[in-house]
């Protein structure tokens, strides 16, 4: 299955919700897929507001896409993790993707709390 939306015309504020997904943890852990700044790059908060500030779009809800991208991003990885448990790609590259999955998961979790 394709997510339309996905592969065509998107959500700005799902971008923002990746952003978000990838945004490296407090305690600076950074996943399989990770935004990596550098110093003196803003924070997560920061970028969020300075787009908040800049848009005409509602961000009372950013948490729910935070939350969404990392769902959707890992459903996607888990579609590969299945191929590799049939044998139609390689057993690692499943391992690993699952991983980022849970990692991802943990992240939406930490975004629920966190807004």
């Amino acid at each position: 299955m394709v997510d339309w939306e996905l592969a065509t015309i998107g959500d700005p504020l799902l971008d923002v919700g990746l952003v978000m997904a990838f945004w490296p943890g407090p305690a600076g852990e950074l996943g399989l897929m990770a935004v990596r700044p550098w110093d003196g790059f803003p924070s997560i908060d920061e970028l969020i507001d300075r787009y908040r500030n800049r848009t005409e779009r509602d961000m009372d809800s950013i948490g729910w896409y935070g939350v969404l991208a990392c769902y959707k991003t890992g459903i996607i990885l888990e579609g590969t993790n299945a191929r590799a448990a049939a044998g139609r790609a390689p057993r690692e590259v499943g391992d690993l993707l699952h991983q980022a999955t849970i990692d991802l998961f943990a992240k939406a979790r930490a975004i629920i709390e966190s807004r």
